[in-house]
């Protein structure tokens, strides 16, 4: 009886240590449940501390840690008050670089607004932007000349005056008082104009805000920097038909296919600086020659009852050309056929005519033929002949003619 007594209990014993232990270890399941749980809730209210919206053409970010509104990005700032929700919670407001305007109302009744900070790019302040906002009392503006300010702004606000830079033009910022005690910024670099050559490395203009058209060749481009030989990073809206190509030092745009697209130039150590030009490139044909005679694109001689077929070139390579046809502009000293074949009837000069479809776009060339009449050599002329290269250039008082060289030992003295 004593033993079977001993074994009932050193059972129930163990039943109660057992119990004990699966208590002890659920305790610490819960426990770490909870510290899981309160740093998920810790992460989350961290993350939750800063909000961002759209402001029109800007963006806003809210940090409720500090209560600051930072508006930022390239435009104007509207005044549908996106951030109405934490409205009551702003104390201060900054205007980054690159905001242009500040819309009507866009801060009104920010009642807990204390200070703001005006970047000097914003060019405008709409009617009653600051109004009702009782409790701002410091308004720090970075420019040097009062933006265009509307009525009524700071109306309803504590604000007395307007801290600005010591260069700063005028007394007043709207219609309040200003104190000078910023200390000047240094001059922001600037990109000041863009220069384009006429046509390939030639006389240079400014582009002045007008589309670049580009056909076949290279354009040489430059970029005008405040202060000069700043670094620049070309980027396009559209790849793949305009690129940006070296060449010697020297920045040239490379037509790649048709289209449009706008190129924008950005200050490499400063990539909030940038401006833009839109530009263009159109398909082109035109007509090359092979012919001692032939001089430059768009341009050749032709001797009396001579004939040249033209080899049709096209830009971009690849495109699809349509309906080619050929014309004269005088068929007594040039006539062309169909197919392009340039016949030499008279002396004098004309052109003829090429129009076509170029991946639907109508396109025209001219070419300018000079037709010369056959030249006689009278007994008392004199002749002066030099080599230039594999023709010999032969030159009279009313004539030069080049002809091919086609014995390796000709001598000057033998023509």
């Amino acid at each position: 009886m004593t033993e079977k007594l001993n074994c009932y209990i050193n059972y129930d014993i163990s039943y109660l240590e057992e119990n004990n232990m699966k208590k002890r270890i659920l305790s610490m399941l819960i426990a770490i449940v909870m510290v899981i749980g309160l740093v998920s809730v810790f992460v989350v209210t961290a993350s939750a501390a800063t909000t961002t919206g759209a402001a029109g053409q800007c963006t806003w970010t809210f940090d409720d840690t500090t209560g600051t509104l930072t508006i930022s990005g390239n435009g104007a700032v509207v005044n549908d008050q996106s951030w109405e929700e934490h409205v009551s919670s702003i104390t201060s407001i900054v205007i980054e670089d690159g905001v242009t305007s500040i819309g009507n109302n866009a801060f009104r009744n920010c009642s807990s607004l204390e200070s703001v900070t005006i970047s000097a790019s914003v060019a405008t302040i709409g009617n009653t932007a600051f109004y009702g906002c009782s409790s701002l009392e410091t308004l720090n503006y970075l420019g040097t000349s009062a933006p265009s300010i509307g009525t009524n702004v700071f109306m309803g606000s504590g604000l007395m005056v307007v801290n600005v830079p010591v260069d700063y033009e005028g007394n007043t910022f709207g219609d309040r008082d200003v104190v000078k005690n910023i200390a000047s910024a240094e001059p922001q670099p600037t990109i000041t104009e863009f220069m384009i050559a006429r046509a390939g490395d030639g006389e240079m203009k400014d582009i002045d805000g007008s589309t670049v058209t580009l056909y076949s060749k290279q354009r040489r481009i430059a970029v005008v920097t405040e202060p000069a030989g700043l670094e620049v990073v070309w980027s396009y809206e559209t790849q793949g038909i305009v690129e940006v190509v070296e060449i010697d030092g020297k920045a040239y745009l490379n037509p790649l296919k048709n289209g449009n697209t706008m190129v924008t130039v950005t200050l490499k150590e400063y990539p909030s600086v940038s401006r833009s030009f839109p530009l263009e490139v159109e398909p082109e044909f035109w007509i090359e020659v092979d012919s001692v005679a032939y001089e430059q694109r768009g341009q050749m001689n032709m001797g009396v009852g001579e004939t040249v077929t033209p080899v049709i070139k096209i830009f971009p390579v690849g495109a699809t050309l349509t309906d080619l046809t050929w014309s004269s502009n005088d068929t007594e000293i040039v006539t062309v056929d169909e197919n392009g074949k340039i016949t030499a009837v008279s002396a004098g000069q004309t052109y003829i005519r090429g129009t076509c479809d170029i991946d639907g776009r109508a396109k025209s060339y001219v070419l300018y033929v000079t037709v010369l009449s056959p030249y006689t050599v009278t007994a008392d002329e004199s002749f002066m002949a030099t080599l230039d290269g594999e023709y010999i250039a032969v030159q009279g008082r009313n004539l030069v003619v080049k002809l091919k060289n086609i014995c390796e030992d000709t001598k000057l003295t033998d023509v």
